[in-house]
């Protein structure tokens, strides 16, 4: 018999970017493999497995590939190859952590007034708009502060940073955001800070002397 209407515009919107499952309309709706080939082609979508379409609609949906890798007992590898074949743009990874992006919206404290001359001091902002602080390790109660200050979930990363004068254990901080890279230029903070550095723009000057507060300060509990 076939399928009404109102069953077709079921299938159509279990679809999911396209791809449905034929073996899910099989089971679902009483036919063959071959008639529900037929009803695809006839509705303009496409064949997918349902572990295919589950894994697609979750790195959508904003899980992390490494998770869904390990929830449908796949390779990280695999579950790019799936999003890169079916045409889905991969996501910067700075976005799957949260944090308080507005952050240094406003700076109208003297802790946000120290950690901005930190990023400063000891920050960099990429031209993919990530902001990056690197310290020594012996320094990371720093960093731990500065991602306590902003509510950042972001991982540190603990490696060797090679220089001339020999190599370093260092950790780093990675937080991407199109708002915080907003503010942080509106103080003065630009990619390549080095050779184009200025004095932080519409800072209150009753936060002027707040860079020169020793670290151990700030990291007291």
């Amino acid at each position: 018999m076939p399928l009404t209407a109102e069953q077709l515009d079921e299938i159509r919107a279990k679809s999911f970017l396209n791809p449905i499952d034929k073996l899910w309309i099989k089971e679902n709706y009483n036919v063959s493999v071959r008639t529900a080939d037929r009803i695809i082609k006839r509705l303009g979508l496409t064949h997918a497995k349902e572990r295919t379409i589950n894994v697609l609609q979750g790195y959508i949906s904003g899980e992390p590939t490494r998770n869904l890798a390990k929830n449908y007992n796949m390779s990280a590898q695999n579950v790019r190859q799936l999003l890169r074949v079916r045409g889905i743009k991969r996501r910067n990874t700075g976005y799957m952590y949260r944090a308080n992006f507005n952050y240094f919206s406003v700076v109208n404290t003297e802790e946000k007034a120290y950690l901005l001359g930190f990023i400063f001091a000891d920050g960099c902002l990429t031209k993919k708009g990530t902001l990056t602080i690197t310290l020594a390790k012996k320094d990371k109660d720093i960093i731990l502060k500065f991602k306590e200050a902003m509510e950042a979930e972001h991982p540190i990363r603990e490696h060797i940073a090679k220089t001339r004068v020999g190599d370093f254990e260092v950790v780093s901080l990675d937080i991407t955001s199109p708002t915080l890279e907003q503010d942080l230029m509106e103080f003065g903070v630009v990619p390549r800070k080095t050779h184009k550095i200025t004095f932080p723009k519409d800072l209150d000057s009753k936060f002027y002397m707040c860079g020169h507060s020793d670290a151990s300060e700030f990291v007291e509990d």
